[in-house]
């Protein structure tokens, strides 16, 4: 007899201190992922202290009044689970993922280490030359480079145009002072969203839900206001020495996660450049051997986002690259889409998202970046049956619609 497994349920809660809370209870893991999101991350950085959230996220891991930093590692790795955080433009992120058995253990640490950091100064002497190191990291690799470039110039009106980490010079201006001025500002727990996922016990949520009587809020939120691509030029080239390749990045506007028009794009960026069964991939590599490496990102964020397309050639071969995807682009506004193209696009994304539904990380971020744009958590089936409803007259409308406004082209060439 095959046992079928109870879709879990999804419960949310506001606690009284304002925190945001998501549980999803999976009887069949043995894993718990928990995941604590600051909404606030490289865009809310004061201007003249760029890199300010990122390296927050890096000091709250260096001990906090009740643990030391080997304190907060060491008990979770110990248990063959991970802990870990990212900063992105809108969000600071921290998580952790372990067996059930140390998920109580692990939420204790996961919350001190992050509201209750210590903040040492010689601590934050010695991380600010790590992050240092980042940025000459980031530098050297011209992917990241070419990024940067562009995301400068698409957003020259906003603190979304700023590198994450920052500059040398504004990571070396932020003080002590400011570190904990900003974070007493920005982490509260109103301006939290707890997410859980994994076998959870009774004591645990308990233990949840008692993090309310535990810290205290303001009534600080943070209010995300969607950057405007707005470039000033359309071209910019860009030189670099120890180079051999022309690193390419195109883009444009693209409809945000709210938008009705973001299952279409979904599918349409899925088509065009994810994986090696992608339009370009065949047809710029496979077929024209203009390129070894060549993808489209969708960078989404609440009322608008960016399509991207990567790639990197020699330079003899750039001037035919670019035309070459600049007709394949074209193709797609006058209709020639395959049927085989446009099933592509659609399977990828359902059978991504069926395998990542297999892991209590994945699972937990799908709750915790759901809830933080849309207020909710979507059932699997639902969003499958929105890409299954895309067809090929969506996906000639919507890059019509995008795909004719002003794109912005970066290139970073060999200096000889």
């Amino acid at each position: 007899i095959m046992r079928i497994e109870k879709i879990p349920k999804i419960t949310y809660k506001t606690l009284k201190n304002g925190l945001k809370v998501v549980l999803e209870d999976v009887k069949a893991f043995r894993s718990v992922s928990i995941g604590l999101g600051i909404l606030g991350g490289s865009s809310s950085d004061p201007k003249g202290l760029e890199g300010m959230a990122h390296l927050i996220e890096h000091m709250v891991f260096k001990g906090s009044k009740k643990r030391s930093s080997y304190q907060i590692k060491e008990p979770i790795e110990k248990s063959g689970g991970t802990l870990n955080g990212f900063t992105s433009r809108e969000i600071t992120f921290y998580y952790t993922k372990v067996p059930d058995f140390k998920a109580l253990e692990a939420i204790d640490i996961l919350f001190d280490m992050v509201l209750d950091p210590l903040f040492d100064g010689e601590d934050l002497k010695r991380e600010k030359g790590v992050i240092i190191e980042e940025i000459k990291e980031l530098n050297d690799d011209p992917y990241g480079k070419v990024h940067d470039i562009f995301l400068k110039e698409a957003f020259n009106n906003s603190t979304y145009g700023s590198a994450i980490f920052g500059s040398e010079s504004s990571v070396l201006r932020i003080s002590k002072p400011d570190i904990m001025c900003y974070h007493e500002k920005f982490y509260n727990t109103s301006n939290m969203i707890l997410s859980v996922c994994g076998k959870l016990s009774k004591k645990l949520i308990e233990r949840i839900y008692e993090l309310e009587n535990k810290y205290h809020s303001t009534d600080f939120l943070f209010e995300i206001n969607s950057p405007r691509f707005s470039p000033r030029k359309k071209e910019i080239i860009e030189f670099k020495s120890d180079i051999n390749q022309v690193h390419l990045l195109l883009g444009t506007l693209a409809p945000g996660r709210k938008e009705d028009d973001f299952f279409a794009f979904s599918v349409l960026n899925t088509l065009l450049g994810d994986g090696m069964s992608s339009r370009l991939f065949n047809k710029i590599r496979e077929e024209a051997g203009l390129a070894y490496n060549i993808h489209t990102e969708y960078i989404t964020f609440g009322s608008n986002g960016l399509f991207l397309i990567y790639s990197s050639t020699s330079p003899d071969k750039c001037e035919a690259l670019l035309d070459k995807i600049q007709k394949e682009i074209e193709a797609i506004g006058k209709g020639l889409i395959s049927h085989k193209e446009s099933e592509y696009g659609k399977e990828r994304i359902k059978g991504e998202l069926l395998l990542a539904n297999e892991s209590t990380f994945s699972r937990m971020y799908k709750n915790f970046d759901e809830f933080r744009v849309f207020n909710k958590v979507f059932d699997i089936d639902q969003l499958l049956s929105k890409f299954d409803k895309v067809t090929i007259d969506n996906l000639v409308e919507i890059s019509r619609k995008y795909f004719r406004n002003d794109w912005l082209i970066v290139q970073l060439r060999p200096k000889y």
